[in-house]
């Protein structure tokens, strides 16, 4: 697996997509979302900024981009959680572990714990050859030998509720809240230096929007997409912040799936039978407002999957309905349907199938007691996880390959290595 095939398809796995998370139906945009509240932005914060990250010297196992020496690649990173029943931390319970999984040479070649006993990691992303993590007010940076640094803290008060990381690995941006529900200052920051590059504060202190998704379009000055923070069961709006500009929100209702690098929006499906699902689905031009193509089925229940890495398609799954019901079949086999932002709609046999048609050499799997299972990607943070076999051990594959085996992984992606022949 060391060939061009392998290599030319890491540039579109490293930008990782979104798909569903369990949540309620939502019926527009959060008040203040709606209102177009200013944000008041600052080129320069006015509260100190973090200092930048210290210098560390880099272990000799390491080369000077920071990857393992010898490495083949590309290197496929995921998170283990040892000894647990849910993928979740706390006292008592052993840390995550980093696992790093060589694909070129078809071994594991390292892994590392993030946090401890009192340090409990929450956020988990992949910035180049770096893993960033966050830990209450704080977030670190660690080198894939584990060695780590803090980058960024958040003000006296604050803690940090979700983090975001660039295409290329350099910008992060973190949200920051005092309370859950309150308002939320986000913050640019060097992912390699650790320093402040800016930062973006509602000046009300109603309903909050600001938890930054997918993915930075580009540097701090380019668009951010956020997502609105509502207490009830609706996933809240979205909105596009850019430069000092009001907050611009968008024309989106139910369960909202962003593609990867936030150029269009899924939306229009919420509660139904138990399931996030509906009879309508609709793709939304982020840039334009404008709807770039609808698809709807009489006596069909359609549940949302994960957008193609590529930005192009939106595959779901529509369930036949019972007979005098509104609500599907689950016992039948649901077809696999791809919606294109061109309008046009195909099927695929499966959800593996669209693995492999997607990532081909670098399409990852799980497999468990429960059978073969293509996972999915959350739509906050677009890491892939596995999906019937959550609740079980799970063995990863990457194109067939057994990788591991792992209790409720989550993939952070790929990184390919310089120089491979």
């Amino acid at each position: 697996m060391r060939g061009n095939s392998l290599r030319l398809r890491v540039a579109a796995l490293l930008v990782l997509t979104v798909a569903a998370t369990a949540c309620g139906a939502g019926d527009g945009l959060p008040e203040a979302l709606a209102s177009g509240t200013p944000l008041e932005v600052n080129a320069s914060p006015t509260l100190p900024p973090t200092p930048a990250a210290t210098a560390t010297a880099r272990p000799s196992a390491l080369d000077g981009a920071g990857l393992p020496r010898g490495a083949a690649g590309p290197l496929l990173l995921y998170v283990n959680y040892p000894g647990t029943t849910t993928n979740s931390t706390g006292p008592g319970q052993p840390p995550p572990e980093v696992v790093i999984w060589d694909a070129g040479t078809g071994a594991e070649i390292g892994r590392f714990g993030i946090g401890g006993p009192n340090a409990v990691p929450g956020e988990t992303r992949l910035a180049g050859s770096s893993v960033l993590v966050t830990f209450g007010h704080g977030v670190e940076r660690y080198a894939l030998d584990g060695t780590h640094e803090v980058i960024f803290e958040a003000p006296d008060g604050w803690f940090i509720t979700e983090i975001q990381v660039d295409a290329a690995g350099e910008v992060l941006v973190a949200s920051t809240e005092i309370d859950l529900g309150g308002p939320v200052r986000l913050w640019w920051v060097d992912a390699r230096l650790g320093t402040v590059l800016k930062e973006a504060r509602p000046i009300t202190d109603q309903a909050s929007f600001g938890r930054a998704l997918p993915r930075l379009v580009g540097s701090d000055g380019s668009p951010l997409l956020l997502r609105g923070v509502t207490f009830s069961r609706s996933p809240g709006g979205y909105g596009i912040l850019e430069g000092d500009a009001p907050l611009l929100p968008l024309p989106v209702t139910g369960v909202v799936t962003p593609s990867a690098d936030g150029a269009a929006l899924a939306h229009g499906l919420g509660d139904a039978c138990g399931l996030i699902a509906g009879p309508r689905l609709e793709l939304l031009d982020v840039a334009t407002r404008s709807p770039l193509a609808t698809y709807e089925e009489p006596g069909a229940l359609l549940v949302p999957w994960e957008w193609s890495p590529d930005g192009s398609e939106f595959a779901f799954r529509a369930f036949q309905t019972l007979e005098g019901t509104e609500c599907p079949d689950l016992e039948a086999s649901p077809r696999w349907l791809l919606l294109g932002t061109d309008g046009s709609i195909r099927e695929a046999p499966s959800g593996l199938a669209l693995r492999s048609e997607w990532s081909g050499e670098l399409a990852v799997t799980f497999s468990c007691t429960a059978g073969d299972d293509p996972g999915w990607r959350h739509r906050d943070d677009g890491l892939q996880r596995p999906d019937r076999c959550a609740a079980l051990e799970s063995t990863i594959e990457l194109a067939g390959t057994v990788v591991g085996t792992a209790e409720h992984p989550t993939i952070l992606g790929l990184i390919e290595v310089p120089g491979t022949p």
